[in-house]
């Protein structure tokens, strides 16, 4: 692993100041090495980032000796922190890891990002139908992609290369299920498995914890569920008949009275109870016994947890997906560098670094940590992620379902998006809550965070 080579954006900050009193970029010739092409890629610290691209840099420099490749993290804070931070300043690395939920502002009204449907299309190795078409989608910051063939329009432009294809499930700590007497689920069909029956199992788990006396119910929690999170709350209104939760006109919807019987029946069924909520972060540390997440959260948690972590399928018929990938800045796309008489610019460079991560040998390489399920569809059954973690685990857990397409955000504009998130997130953070939830307040956030909303689509 070449820890060595990975520098934390703080770190830089130090070198920025000592050599440049703080006036200019950070000096790179700590990281470049000389007779060889240097490519930046930047990422976010957290759920095995930097160690899986430290791995896939070692695997690809071992084919392309002339290739020196400098992994730096996001500093601590996510893609807005880093984009922030350095986008504006000219600082950004050639490559950059973004998720789908927040890559579409920077790619579309910032611009930084290129659309990469030209060097998809040059080669059959990355052609489209080798991908989740979903998740192709979602590197659209329209949420809808379009061969360069049917349009040249930028709105229908890849702004990022998928990694990953992360449907949402259910990670539980096994030893805590054995602690308590918890019969892990073996029906996972649509009848004996979906939000009536959950609702059912959660409550049983709760029990079960109460049952073992008080110090336990107040250390011990059933579940991290996570509504607030789009793929989370899109599946359980569709599984539980919920309504759009956006109008006609683009305005809030979750007011309705439909949503409304919905929302109260969560609260008093699971929500109200504390024994039942618990966080992911007290999941990851052994007291909350399952969570509702993505691979990468499972993968920490099963590290954290010396391997006591096994996946249940989310309890829906059709269940949605995310994704992350690696954008190409535009900031020094067109520059080249030259080798031994060999020029390049480092948009060539950099593809071909993503290619390799995208194709089927670096899918493997990635997959075989186990933090995601590939976006290539032939390693959807035996690919080395079906045996990372244990060949024994339920890795089937993650595809199960049909897929349910994520498009709550894409009818609005980039900066828009941004506040819908926060708004309808404040809803369902207080709706977990077993005071903030309770009918009397909850009404008045609901009402709030609506009309806030609203406004910013001048509706209201």
């Amino acid at each position: 692993m070449k820890t060595t080579k990975v520098i934390s954006l703080a770190a830089c900050m130090v070198l920025v100041c000592s050599a440049t009193a703080c006036g200019g970029a950070p000096p790179m010739t700590q990281q470049q090495e000389s007779g060889k092409y240097n490519i930046t890629v930047a990422c976010q610290q957290e759920e095995g980032e930097i160690e899986v691209l430290e791995k896939l840099a070692e695997e690809y420099e071992k084919m392309h000796t002339d290739v020196n490749i400098i992994i730096k993290d996001f500093g601590g804070g996510n893609l807005d922190d880093y984009m922030t931070n350095n986008g504006r300043v000219k600082t950004l690395a050639d490559i950059v890891w973004v998720p789908d939920d927040l890559f579409a502002p920077w790619a579309e009204k910032g611009g930084f990002f290129l659309d990469l449907r030209e060097f998809y299309e040059s080669s059959e190795e990355t052609a489209y139908s080798n991908y989740y078409e979903s998740m192709l989608h979602a590197a659209s910051y329209t949420g809808e992609y379009k061969p360069l063939s049917e349009s040249t329009d930028e709105k229908y432009g890849l702004y990022y290369a998928p990694r990953d294809y992360n449907k949402i499930g259910i990670a539980y700590n096994t030893q805590l299920f054995q602690q308590f007497g918890i019969e892990v689920p073996t029906d996972f069909s649509h009848e004996a498995w979906n939000m009536e029956t959950f609702i059912d199992f959660l409550q049983d788990v709760a029990e079960k914890i109460q049952a073992k006396g008080e110090a336990y119910a107040l250390t011990y929690r059933a579940i991290s569920f996570f509504l607030q999170w789009e793929p989370v709350y899109t599946t359980v209104f569709k599984e539980m008949g919920g309504d759009s939760i956006i109008k006609e006109d683009g305005t809030l919807n979750l007011d309705s009275e439909n949503n409304k019987k919905l929302m109260r029946r969560l609260y008093d069924e699971l929500f109200s109870n504390e024994t039942i909520i618990g966080t992911e972060m007290d999941f990851k540390k052994g007291y909350t016994l399952m969570a509702t997440c993505v691979r990468p959260v499972a993968y920490t948690a099963y590290m954290q947890r010396k391997g006591t972590v096994d996946f249940l399928p989310f309890p829906a018929k059709a269940i949605g997906a995310g994704c992350s990938g690696y954008a190409i800045t535009k900031e020094k796309a067109n520059a080249t560098q030259t080798v031994n008489g060999v020029s390049k610019t480092n948009k060539e460079l950099c593809w071909d670094f993503i290619k390799y991560i995208i194709t089927e040998e670096g899918q493997q390489v990635a997959g075989s940590f186990g933090t995601s399920v590939p976006i290539l569809k032939s390693l959807e059954e035996n690919g080395a992620w079906t045996k990372a973690m244990g060949e024994d685990k339920n890795h089937a857990a993650w595809l199960a379902g049909e897929e349910l397409r994520l498009t709550t955000y894409n009818r609005y504009a980039t900066d828009i998006r941004t506040a819908l998130r926060a708004n309808v997130g404040a809803i369902f953070s207080d709706l977990q809550s077993k005071t903030s939830g309770a009918e009397s307040k909850f009404l008045d956030t609901l009402t709030l965070q609506t009309n806030e909303f609203n406004k910013k689509v001048g509706k209201n």
